[in-house]
C-alpha cells in the first residue's frame, strides 16, 4: 500500500506552499481579470507585490507576464486613425496655402528692384557699351543683335 503511495507522489512535483499559493490566485492573470471582483483583483495584486520584492531569476515566466499586466495592463489594440491624421494634416495644409495666397492677393503689390526698371535696364546697356564688357560675345561685340540687359 505504501510502496503504490510512494510510485504515485514520485509523479507529482512537490510545489512550496508560497509558490503553489501565488499559482492558484495568480495564474494566467490577463485572461481572468475582466471577470474577477475586486477583492479578487486585490488579493492577486498583493501576492504579486510580494513576488516582486523577491528575486526575480527565480520567478517563472507566468509570474513575470503577470507581473508586466498588473503594472502596464494588457496592450492596447492599434487604434485606425491613420486616415483622420492624413486628413487632417491635409486639411491644415490646405489651410496654410489658401491662408498664404489670400494674404498675397489682398496686400499690395510688391515694389520692383530698381534693376527690373526699363530705364535701369537700358542705362545697364550703355555702361556695358561705354565699358566695352564682353567684346567678343556680348553687347559690345560688333554686329550684336541681342536685347542686352532688357528684359
Amino acid at each position: 500500500m505504501f510502496a503504490r503511495l510512494s510510485t504515485v507522489s514520485r509523479g507529482v512535483a512537490a510545489v512550496p506552499r508560497r509558490m503553489a499559493s501565488t499559482t492558484s490566485t495568480v495564474a494566467s492573470l490577463e485572461s481572468r481579470w475582466a471577470s474577477m471582483t475586486l477583492a479578487q483583483r486585490e488579493a492577486a495584486s498583493a501576492e504579486l507585490l510580494k513576488l516582486q520584492t523577491a528575486d526575480w531569476t527565480k520567478l517563472s515566466m507566468g509570474q513575470k507576464r503577470d507581473l508586466y499586466f498588473l503594472a502596464f495592463g494588457s496592450e492596447p489594440k492599434p487604434t485606425k486613425d491613420g486616415m483622420k491624421v492624413f486628413l487632417g494634416t491635409f486639411a491644415l495644409i490646405g489651410a496654410s496655402v489658401a491662408t498664404f495666397y489670400g494674404t498675397m492677393a489682398f496686400g499690395k503689390e510688391r515694389n520692383k528692384t530698381p534693376t527690373r526698371t526699363p530705364e535701369w535696364q537700358e542705362a545697364s546697356n550703355q555702361y556695358a557699351k561705354a565699358n566695352n564688357m564682353s567684346v567678343h560675345t556680348g553687347i559690345s561685340s560688333p554686329g550684336y543683335q541681342g536685347k542686352g540687359f532688357v528684359e
